[in-house]
């Protein structure tokens, strides 16, 4: 099973979203709280309480709220990056803001964590749940962790039409090959269609769950399918 991303990285506003296949994950397996990255931000800051609180930006996000809603992108849904959050007063900081901002950035953009990974977690936060929080124990946990390894096994076999997997392999070969996805207009030139017509069926390959992409953001398209499945690009 390929790792889950766990941000999207909306460049526009220079600000985070979670991506929906990991938040329909972290909800399924009780991992979110306030917001679904919460446990995250624990084990970043040293495995205690201080991360919990790294992406609860309330005034940066009212900031942002207009330009959020221009995007169709719901505010509270915006993780942003405060460098102030990520020192430590004991000893230190060693490094700039804008340096630390840019680090953890990076960091967030690339950050994928395995299934089994968020099984352990999941585990481990049940048998808590059942200690403490008896109103969040989840009863068919290991139901629900079956369920999703069935799921992200069935995506190894797709039905897709001929068609969409043509857009698929280009869309997967073109981020290989340039280190970034492609734009619309990119895959404009490849298919010969109009541009219309690209974005009708990029919306339909997010539909499907074939990709996966930060609304409003060029550049950000990404294939959910593993790409041994996928047809050969002609």
């Amino acid at each position: 099973m390929s790792p889950v991303r766990v941000f999207a990285y909306v460049e526009r506003l220079d600000a985070f979203v979670v991506t929906d296949e990991y938040s329909r994950i972290a909800e399924r397996l009780g991992l979110a709280e306030w917001n679904p990255v919460v446990w995250i931000g624990r084990l970043f800051a040293l495995d205690n309480d201080y991360g919990e609180h790294w992406l609860d930006n309330w005034d940066e996000r009212a900031a942002l709220e207009d330009e959020t809603r221009r995007m169709g992108i719901p505010s509270e849904r915006l993780m942003i990056l405060v460098p102030g959050r990520f020192e430590d007063g004991e000893d230190g900081p060693c490094h700039p803001p804008a340096l630390r901002k840019r680090f953890w950035t990076d960091v967030l953009k690339s950050l994928e964590l395995s299934y089994e990974t968020l099984f352990e977690k999941a585990r481990e936060r049940n048998a808590l749940a059942r200690e403490d929080l008896p109103g969040e124990f989840i009863e068919d946990l290991e139901e629900r962790i079956s369920e999703i390894r069935s799921g992200a096994g069935k995506a190894a076999s797709p039905e897709f039409t001929q068609t969409q997997g043509r857009y698929l392999a280009f869309i997967h070969h073109y981020s290989k090959v340039h280190g970034q996805p492609p734009a619309e207009a990119d895959i404009q030139r490849y298919m010969k269609v109009t541009l219309p017509a690209i974005h009708q069926m990029i919306l339909t390959l997010e539909k499907r769950g074939f990709i996966e992409r930060t609304p409003g953001q060029a550049r950000t398209i990404r294939v959910l399918i593993p790409p041994e499945e996928l047809p050969d690009l002609t």
